[in-house]
């Protein structure tokens, strides 16, 4: 209920709990298999306990504030409330790279939580149906296979190994369990920053044998598109 007072002539009203308030720390901004819901969403009609909001990718609109003034204004409050800055991630634009529209679903969702180690990559998965055509490629344990070097320089700003899941290979994203106050940079290098002295391999499922990712994010050496085994060593070629 809000509550209206006039003082020294001037109307004056009590606001609602903003949007960033209401939402940043509610458990359906921290739980992992919610995040499909809002991303997969055009439009999201956010019920809490202080007020009702309208958040898509162009405006974040509030029950308790009049906004519509006119077709040739256009008002959204969520920058003077720092969205960009805070836990709550926003929608990504549809018109944003490819590359970038990962980025902001990978780090959104791996900062929440799941009841269930194991449904980590399930939950992901509506999200990689969407980037898939947007990339061109296949998905390998939540890594796009068309920038592949570059989604292999994630990192989380702290180190804590014993959130492994031990269900997921070491080197995905996907295997490290967020904790609090944690972040994850999902991409670490850029294509400019970032030359491949590695050609990654998948192992076939028809035949055992080992094919290169196609990835063509960054320059590398020339390599052969398959090999019947893999090399016992590595060493970097030139300058690392």
């Amino acid at each position: 209920m809000q509550t209206t007072e006039t003082v020294r002539g001037i109307n004056m009203i009590t606001a609602q709990r903003p949007f960033l308030a209401s939402v940043s720390t509610s458990e359906w901004n921290e739980r992992g298999w919610t995040f499909q819901e809002k991303f997969l969403s055009k439009r999201l009609l956010i019920f809490t306990e202080h007020q009702v909001f309208y958040h898509c990718v162009k405006a974040t609109w509030y029950e308790d504030a009049i906004l519509e003034s006119g077709p040739e204004i256009e008002v959204d409050l969520s920058p003077n409330e720092g969205l960009l800055h805070r836990r709550y991630h926003n929608k990504p634009s549809p018109d944003a790279p490819a590359i970038d529209q990962y980025d902001l679903c990978v780090s959104g969702y791996a900062s929440r939580t799941l009841r269930f180690d194991t449904d980590a990559l399930n939950a992901f998965a509506g999200i990689i149906n969407i980037l898939r055509p947007k990339l061109a490629c296949n998905f390998f344990w939540g890594m796009p296979e068309s920038i592949f070097d570059i989604a292999m320089t994630w990192r989380w700003h702290n180190h804590f190994p014993e959130r492994w899941r031990r269900t997921f290979p070491s080197w995905s994203w996907v295997a490290i369990r967020a904790g609090p106050n944690d972040n994850l940079d999902p991409k670490g290098g850029t294509p400019s920053e970032v030359r491949s002295e590695i050609v990654w391999y998948r192992k076939s499922a028809d035949n055992g044998r080992y094919l290169a990712i196609q990835s063509d994010a960054v320059s590398k050496f020339d390599a052969s598109a398959e090999l019947p085994t893999v090399g016992t060593a590595w060493r970097p070629v030139g300058s690392p």
